[in-house]
């Protein structure tokens, strides 16, 4: 218990600093689009995909390095929270209502189609060192 408390932990410092790093670096960069928070939550969508993918084959990664990347470091850098505020940001600022639907529809529809394509890779990669 003590283990995946501290894994997870761990993982959620690294995710939840490396997403105010992006946030930090692109926080001017394209005006009011939160451009930086989407690319972390479609980033860590594609990699929690790729990562559970992979340990679906025992030995390929283990349960804690899983717990570790998706539900640590993915958990901490892509928060639904985090997602949320940056629509209700941009909805909340004058003529922006339909930027913020479009920002929510973006990272829901593209983070899904990425966690498939991680997925979709993880497996192939798994399948190829069975070959």
């Amino acid at each position: 218990m003590i283990k995946k408390t501290l894994l997870v932990f761990l993982g959620g410092a690294i995710g939840a600093v490396s997403r105010e790093f992006l946030v930090l670096a692109g926080s001017n960069v394209h005006g009011h689009f939160p451009t930086s928070i989407l690319a972390a939550n479609l980033t860590a969508a594609f990699l929690i995909g790729l990562v559970t993918a992979l340990a679906v084959k025992k030995g390929t990664i283990s349960k804690d390095v899983q717990l570790f990347a998706t539900t640590g470091v993915m958990g901490g850098l892509s928060t639904f929270s985090t997602l949320i505020w940056g629509t209700v940001i941009l909805m909340q600022a004058p003529g922006q209502a339909g930027i913020g639907v479009f920002y929510l529809v973006v990272s829901m529809v593209a983070g899904l189609a990425l966690v498939q394509l991680g997925l979709s890779i993880g497996t192939s990669l798994r399948r190829s060192r069975l070959g």
